[in-house]
């Protein structure tokens, strides 16, 4: 029998464990694995840190590597989006106090005003709607904010400066609404891109006209319209979406079939496929 030092198992995974290290090198190194040597190093610098971990840079997308910590839902980010991914894009080092609160407060307050373009929304009723929202700062950190959106011709004053409403008409307005209602259907855009070979997003909420009980009028083109209806039906956006499904044939022929749709079709925003 001999007997020796054995290297310790690289995980399985890329979760990390604090796990004891022969006192003759640092507890946080690994020869085998230098990554998750750093994550331990930087892990072992202060009790306060709860979550430690590395992005690997593939393409124009951030990947999870080595982390200590709970898991985080985060294991892929896009260049240029979140925190880390704005860090990547601007090429410069970003250091948040809460990063739950980057951000978020004046996408609220934006997207409450758009969901009722022709509404005069109060400061007080704003905070309302938007409790427990972060960063917000009441009703003197609203007051800042509004002033910001109506300095950039986002709002306007109304009812002696008692409240506000978004400039419907503006361009930047409309614009921004539709950007919106192509994020709401972002997901709902990745789950039936495989099923699909286009899809474009028409009608009011594409103009940026939408209200908020507006419907998103979809047009796809697939050679399995009723598996996309299924889809769509069981999707959490599936609600209020008003869906129209044609075979790749039906839409060959659309400008005899259906010149109205195919003249709102022109008039939409393309989400997936190539252009009309």
């Amino acid at each position: 029998m001999t007997a020796g030092k054995t290297q310790p198992s690289k995980p399985s995974d890329n979760t990390l464990s604090r796990r004891p290290i022969p006192e003759e090198r640092p507890h946080w190194y690994f020869p085998d694995a230098p990554l998750g040597s750093a994550v331990r190093y930087v892990a072992s610098l202060s009790p306060k840190f709860n979550w430690v971990g590395i992005y690997i840079l593939k393409g124009n997308t951030l990947e999870l590597g080595p982390f200590i910590g709970e898991p985080t839902p985060h294991r892929s980010i896009p260049v240029g989006k979140g925190v880390c991914g704005t860090a990547v894009a601007e090429n410069r080092d970003i250091n948040v106090p809460d990063v739950g609160a980057v951000g978020n407060y004046l996408a609220w307050v934006v997207r409450l005003l758009l969901s009722e373009p022709t509404t005069a929304f109060t400061p007080r009723v704003i905070c309302s709607r938007l409790k427990g929202v972060r960063g917000l700062g009441g009703t003197d950190g609203l007051g800042e904010i509004l002033n910001e959106l109506h300095a950039l011709g986002l709002i306007d004053f109304v009812n002696n400066h008692r409240a506000v409403r978004v400039q419907d008409e503006s361009t930047a307005i409309q614009v921004l609404a539709g950007f919106l209602a192509i994020c709401d259907l972002e997901n709902l855009k990745t789950v039936l891109r495989p099923l699909s070979s286009r899809g474009v997003l028409y009608g009011n909420r594409a103009a940026g006209k939408g209200q908020s009980d507006s419907d998103y009028d979809l047009f796809v083109v697939s050679e399995a319209p009723e598996e996309v209806k299924k889809v769509v039906g069981r999707h959490p956006m599936g609600r209020g979406v008003d869906l129209v499904v044609w075979t790749p044939q039906m839409y060959s022929e659309i400008q005899s079939k259906d010149p109205s749709l195919h003249q709102k079709l022109g008039s939409g925003i393309v989400l997936w496929g190539s252009t009309w």
